[in-house]
């Protein structure tokens, strides 16, 4: 999905003033002078900025206006889910912000964005793979912040989110559970009071979620071209394009998926279970007694520790290279749950 956009449509209208910022040397000279931009709000907690530019006859038109936000939260009120259709995200943010701007989205408009006609100074696209468990996600998280790097350099992590490239210019990836964000009740990140006993919190449990940012140079140098237009770079494909970037990401390390049988059993047994899928020899490391009262208790859960883990038939390893996590297909969107997005 496309959780952010900053661009520019060509489009006559009446110019939208909200003021400016000037800049005059000491010799009261003007330097620069920059439209401020315009909130407008939706449905729901999100806005978008939006401003025109100065370039008309006595001020009162504009050829261009600038939108930047997250237009899927923008129009549906979460990013739990969306859509990747870049034009119809700007079209439809277009619409939702026409009588409060006090213009008309005319037909000629609606044809050059649908023909990707604009052009793009930001883009964010994400989208989400799936873990056997929240503690899988935030295992992954954890790894990836120590073991990822880049040519940016060596990945970071902050407040439950890693970063490659989280201050570069052009363009950077960042992983994190969705799931713990809208949990974590941060501002802005919460889900609509209407949409919390939805389906969308449960469907973010066990999700590792993916952003590619690509910010201006990046797009211009993917295109080719000093005025990237949303076209071209639809050509290259958002999905190619997410992809692209993800593979640069260089990932040695394993992380441990957790095994299902460990949560539901006895916290008492737990370490002499967990060491014993290790590939230790638990009975050489309890007491005797100790051992025996163990393998008694495990026994219930068919699983037995006088044996060599590897002899048992529930064998298979719970460590896993991170990048395999990522050579999965992004998980689609189930069908129940395409009424929350966009059309």
């Amino acid at each position: 999905m496309i959780d952010w956009i900053t661009a520019v449509i060509p489009f006559r209208h009446k110019r939208i003033n909200n003021g400016h910022v000037q800049k005059i040397d000491s010799d009261g000279v003007e330097r620069w002078l920059v439209a401020c931009p315009k909130q407008f709000e939706g449905s729901f907690e999100s806005s978008i900025a939006v401003k025109s530019n100065d370039l008309s006859e006595c001020l009162q038109y504009a050829d261009k206006l600038y939108i930047s936000g997250n237009p899927t939260k923008f129009l549906q009120g979460h990013n739990v889910i969306g859509t990747d259709d870049l034009n119809l995200l700007v079209e439809r943010t277009l619409e939702a912000i026409a009588d409060k701007a006090g213009f008309v989205l005319d037909d000629v408009t609606r044809r050059r964005i649908r023909n990707g006609f604009y052009f793009v100074k930001r883009i964010d696209i994400n989208y989400m793979f799936q873990l056997p468990s929240l503690s899988d996600v935030r295992a992954f998280i954890d790894a990836a912040g120590i073991k990822t790097r880049t040519r940016h350099g060596r990945s970071t992590i902050k407040k439950g989110t890693f970063y490659v490239g989280q201050t570069s210019k052009r363009w950077a990836i960042k992983g994190y559970s969705k799931f713990d964000e809208i949990m974590g009740g941060e501002k802005g990140h919460r889900l609509p009071a209407q949409l919390f006993s939805s389906p969308l919190l449960g469907f973010t449990e066990d999700k590792l979620r993916l952003e590619l940012v690509l910010r201006a140079p990046e797009l211009k140098k993917i295109t080719d071209d000093e005025n990237p237009s949303a076209r071209q770079i639809l050509e290259l494909g958002i999905s190619s394009l997410f992809n692209e970037y993800i593979s640069r990401l260089e990932m040695t390390a394993n992380v441990s998926i957790k095994d299902e049988k460990l949560a539901d059993l006895p916290s008492k047994i737990q370490g002499t279970y967990a060491l014993w899928r290790q590939g230790f020899d638990v009975r050489s490391m309890l007491p005797k007694a100790t051992f025996y009262r163990h393998k008694t208790l495990l026994k219930d859960y068919e699983i037995d520790i006088s044996l060599p883990h590897e002899q048992c038939d529930n064998h298979a390893s719970n460590v896993v290279p991170l990048v395999r996590v990522l050579e999965a297909k992004p998980v689609s969107i189930p069908t129940h749950l395409l009424s929350y997005i966009v059309h």
